[in-house]
């Protein structure tokens, strides 16, 4: 990941622009990335825009998303890995064309490998492809099995049929026949499936495979430029011993900034204060404070819906609500989700401090279940009766899409005046007042003023 921020500064010089340009880059990336990832999972541009508008909105998107570390690039290749993984997935590997439907394996799994030359903690978000990995081949095998048993139930249906034909000699000889060569066709069927279905198994267990190697094989090429600097700071010359430190500073804040201690200790900490809001005024012109934290009415947000969608998926699972097509599918993002937010919370199991990638992936996923509550009730709500005036512009839409457009402009205002902490923006002290001197309320004590040295 470093290598990637040098060498935009080799193009662009030692400037804020060059250092800062990768990140911005992966972030609006990963923007794009998240409309079509919410479009698969909904099937619908909708709630691929909510996907990505609750990117945009969420206060990461600005913060770690100009910041130069590799923090916005370890996401961007984290839910690539997930998004190309889920493709193969939910779409397997065509016969016809099996090659290129197995190429989102081979990028998946080096999305996967380079998140983890980037950031090693990113090992944990990325299990999630690997869980997507065996499902996709025990689909393969349910897949062969189904086309299997399909052949099988044909055959027996034209047994059957052929047993109440009419009984004469000739058309006994006749059906003979025609039993012998179907016979023969089928077991033929049964072969290809087979050889198919191996061919397809093979190749991705090997696209898969190969990603990985050549990953790590860059992760080693990508070590050597930097063998000099870290032999001397740890003053040690054996490589792959300077490439275990190396792995091991990514389960450190060392990675990060000092800035960021206070504010992406925890995955919570943007549960506690916007104080540090309050510290731009004029006065403080010698300082730097980087604010790597969501947007907190959007945390809020995230947690009513996290606790809405699973009390709702509880529920219809107790009622066996199986036959409900609408709610399987509510299931499976919901299962998705989860998963993938807890594969973001996990570093935090692991170690002592804990930077802002942490967060940035574990805020990601979180804020997605708004728009899993709000598609749970969009399938709920009923349809807007024909009779009476009919209501104009914003008045027109449905009681969902209304809630969610006054919610969202909530999260924009939010967004809006908390850009002088994400910017470090000089306000005066009494706009500092105005806007955010009610937060003094909460605060997590660790917002305060670092000055530059």
């Amino acid at each position: 990941g470093i290598l990637v921020y040098a060498l935009s500064t080799w193009i662009f010089g030692k400037s804020t622009f060059g250092l800062r340009l990768p990140s911005f880059l992966a972030t609006f990336g990963l923007f794009i990335l998240l409309f079509f990832f919410g479009k698969k999972l909904f099937k619908s541009e909708k709630w691929g825009l909510i996907f990505s508008a609750l990117f945009g909105l969420g206060g990461l998107f600005f913060s770690v998303g100009r910041m130069g570390t590799p923090l916005a690039l370890a996401l961007l290749v984290i839910v690539a890995s997930i998004y190309l993984m889920y493709g193969f997935y939910t779409k397997g590997i065509d016969g016809a064309n099996p090659v290129k439907t197995a190429l989102p394996v081979f990028f998946s799994g080096l999305f996967m490998t380079l998140a983890f030359c980037i950031n090693s903690v990113a090992v944990f978000p990325c299990l999630v492809s690997v869980a997507l990995f065996a499902l996709g081949l025990v689909r393969l095998f349910r897949y062969r099995d189904y086309r299997i048993t399909k052949v099988k139930d044909s055959a027996a249906i034209n047994s059957a049929a052929e047993e109440i034909s009419e009984a004469t000699v000739e058309v006994e000889e006749k059906v003979a026949d025609e039993k012998a060569v179907a016979q023969t066709t089928d077991e033929e069927e049964i072969r290809s499936i087979h050889k198919n279905h191996g061919f397809a198994l093979k190749l991705a267990v090997s696209f898969f495979a190969g990603s990985i190697l050549i990953g790590f094989i860059v992760l080693l090429l990508a070590a050597l430029p930097t063998n000099f600097a870290f032999a001397r700071y740890y003053d040690e010359e054996n490589f792959f011993t300077l490439l275990g430190h190396g792995i091991a500073q990514c389960f450190t804040i060392a990675d990060v900034t000092p800035y960021t201690v206070g504010n992406a200790f925890t995955p919570f900490s943007w549960f506690l204060a916007l104080k540090g809001a309050t510290v731009f005024d004029k006065s403080a012109s010698a300082v730097l404070q980087v604010n790597a934290q969501a947007n907190f009415v959007m945390a809020y947000a995230s947690a009513v819906a996290f606790v809405f969608c699973t009390v709702y998926v509880f529920v219809k699972v107790i009622k066996n609500k199986a036959e409900d097509k609408r709610f399987n599918h509510v299931l499976k993002v919901y299962i998705g989700l989860f998963v993938c937010m807890m594969a973001g919370l996990i570093p935090y199991l692991a170690m002592v401090n804990a930077s802002a990638v942490h967060s940035y992936t574990f805020n990601l996923f979180y804020s997605l279940f708004i728009a899993l509550a709000f598609y749970i009730l969009e399938g709920h709500e009923k349809p807007q009766s024909e009779s009476g005036d009919k209501k104009v512009g914003i008045l027109a839409l449905s009681k969902v899409n209304l809630a969610l457009l006054v919610l969202f402009a909530l999260f924009a205002v939010i967004f809006i005046l908390t850009m002088p902490m994400a910017f470090g923006w000089s306000v005066s002290a009494t706009a500092a007042d105005v806007m955010f001197y009610w937060t003094s309320i909460i605060s997590n004590g660790n917002y305060g003023l670092i000055p530059l040295k």
